[in-house]
């Protein structure tokens, strides 16, 4: 998928031992989002949803280096065993100015 000013591309990318979540600008190598899904495929439709709606806070004009420098890193995957996801879930909530009481088990 392809931000609406063609700068941002998203994807899901089939690797070894299942999928990945990545994001960058188009037609760059290096990517500013890089999340493990394992082989969970309903866990895979989540993360992806919840990158799209994520990049769509970001202005355009962001910079790999500002977008990777906000977003919440990983030690285990898949990254719904990881603090990550819940830290990722706690920024996009953030992003969209919903408070955590009203987000329920989002």
């Amino acid at each position: 998928m392809i931000s609406e000013n063609g700068i941002w591309e998203i994807g899901i990318h089939p690797v070894l031992f299942g999928f990945r979540v990545r994001a960058g600008r188009v037609g760059e190598m290096e990517v500013a989002m890089d999340y493990c899904a394992a082989d969970q495929h309903e866990f895979l439709m989540e993360l992806y949803a919840m990158a799209i709606i994520l990049l769509q806070t970001y202005p355009e004009e962001t910079s790999t280096a500002e977008l990777r420098a906000d977003l919440p890193g990983y030690e285990v995957r898949p990254i719904n065993r990881d603090p990550c996801w819940e830290n990722l879930k706690e920024l996009v909530r953030e992003k969209l100015q919903v408070p955590a009481s009203a987000a329920g088990a989002a």
